[in-house]
């Protein structure tokens, strides 16, 4: 489940702070250019950072989405194999998929969302995510090029209803 209607107090702390640290990146209603948006230096939340690319056709519709670059938390176990891989090959993440459905909404829209999702991958006791994915401008002025997901991992069903809270739900 994704949602573009959150509140920046919705977050968990440092996914709050790369929310704003990418809302300070923006040019008033444009989207910030990666260049513009130094998401290596987001201090302890570069270990749960995901960058995506966004694929696009001839004519700009996304096709497939290819993550680039993985914090330490992210290559260290499951993560690992994804890294320069699309996700239209990677199973559980291609077409169809719950994470296919999230980059698609965010390249169609190019607004920030707050995702929860379950865990889909081999991390131990890690049950589902919360995670806010944010476009950055790639070729084009109006167009998402990029995704940035900061994420958090949820163990079991302790802890899953502080996503499903943050959604609204």
């Amino acid at each position: 489940m994704h949602s573009a209607d959150f509140s920046p107090g919705d977050l968990p702390d440092y996914q709050r702070r790369v929310y704003f640290r990418w809302r300070a990146a923006c040019r008033g209603e444009s989207l910030p250019l990666m260049e513009d948006f130094d998401f290596m230096s987001q201090d302890s939340a570069s270990g749960a950072l995901i960058l995506t690319e966004i694929i696009r056709d001839d004519s700009g519709m996304p096709i497939d989405f290819l993550p680039i670059y993985m914090g330490t938390s992210m290559t260290q176990g499951t993560g690992r194999h994804m890294l320069g891989k699309c996700l239209s090959v990677t199973p559980g993440k291609g077409p169809g998929s719950m994470i296919w459905a999230v980059y698609q909404t965010l390249a169609r829209q190019g607004k920030p969302l707050l995702v929860s999702l379950p865990f889909v991958g081999k991390a131990p006791g890690v049950q589902s995510t919360c995670e806010v994915i944010l476009p950055l401008r790639g070729a084009f002025p109006d167009e998402a090029g990029y995704a940035l997901a900061a994420l958090q991992f949820l163990p079991h069903e302790a802890n899953a209803g502080q996503a499903v809270k943050a959604l609204g739900g």
